[in-house]
């Protein structure tokens, strides 16, 4: 892979772009900025952020602060999915679509692998397959992702 990373990162087009918006790079030789991206990946911290509590009583859809206080390393930042079984909630897919649309997002958009009902994961055991809602802080924001709660993790 590293011949072809080595040939993008030569590619003039690149190079326009890179004068463009990072013009103290642009002169760099590729296998410079090829040690440079590796050492920027290298940084990165994957994190979410959560609210401290659920948004309304009953609704153990995200995890919190409160459900992550509980698990033993932040390792364990669990799924919404897992989440929701972790507190004995249910999946009533025909009173509330929204599991149904989130479950359509996640096989049909991300490609994971559908539950064998949709929308409803039979057990942990299925739904550890969905991962948590993360990303690379590559701009190492403090507040990692707000969207989802003011506590970065």
């Amino acid at each position: 892979a590293r011949p072809l990373l080595l040939n993008a990162l030569s590619d003039l087009r690149f190079r326009e772009h890179l004068a463009a918006c990072c013009a103290e790079l642009a002169n760099q030789s590729s296998a410079s900025l090829l040690d440079l991206l590796h050492a920027e990946t290298n940084a990165l911290e994957i994190c979410t952020g959560v609210p401290f509590a659920p948004m309304f009583p009953g609704w153990d859809w995200d995890m919190t602060f409160l459900d992550a206080d509980s698990y033993p390393s932040v390792e364990e930042l669990v799924s919404s999915w897992q989440n929701r079984l972790q507190h004995n909630e249910t999946f009533n897919v025909t009173a509330d679509e929204w599991f149904g649309i989130q479950d359509d997002v996640e096989t049909k958009l991300y490609g994971l692998r559908p539950f064998r009902r949709r929308g409803a994961p039979r057990g942990l055991a299925e739904a550890i397959e969905r991962g948590p809602y993360a990303l690379l802080n590559a701009v190492r924001s403090d507040s990692c992702s707000p969207l989802y709660g003011p506590i970065a993790f």
